[in-house]
């Protein structure tokens, strides 16, 4: 089938999809481990509850929710996972949101943000670069604190 639309190539939609793929595997890293947490967490905050929100929903209500959270661990995780999601929603938002355009002769994406801070900038190869390491960067952090399945707590 011949595509309507000017393509930026193969490689590019990839790593395009790599990133949506790494931001959505940091979300489940997070929601995934709810279950386990359920003893010390609140009853809204389940994989169930937040599976349908967006990241940055579910960013706000995992922020919100570890300032209730007694257990410093868990709640040291769960803030961990709300200011990942956080940063990680933006980045990820800057690509949904964008737009195609031709840069130095290639497709790419171009993003605009008005607001108070406008900016514009392309989604190019260097900026894929540097979010996908991001991303693996705010992973590390979340992974780092998780705890461990023997220091889950366990509903008494």
């Amino acid at each position: 089938m011949i595509s309507r639309f000017a393509s930026p190539g193969d490689d590019y939609l990839r790593r395009i999809g790599e990133l949506a793929y790494a931001v959505s595997s940091l979300e489940w890293t997070v929601l995934g481990d709810l279950y386990r947490l359920r003893a010390c967490v609140p009853d809204s905050l389940t994989a169930g509850h937040l599976a349908g929100q967006t990241t940055g929903t579910i960013a706000s209500r995992l922020l919100d929710a570890s300032k209730r959270i007694s257990e410093a661990e868990v709640a040291a995780f769960i803030r961990a996972g709300g200011e990942a999601l956080s940063e990680a929603a933006t980045l990820r938002n800057a690509v949904l949101h964008a737009r195609p355009a031709t840069i130095d002769d290639e497709q790419r994406l171009y993003r605009w943000r008005l607001g108070s801070k406008p900016e514009a900038f392309a989604i190019s190869d260097e900026w894929l670069d540097n979010t996908l390491l991001t991303i693996a960067k705010l992973s590390h952090s979340v992974d780092a604190a998780r705890l461990s399945f023997d220091d889950y707590p366990h509903p008494g």
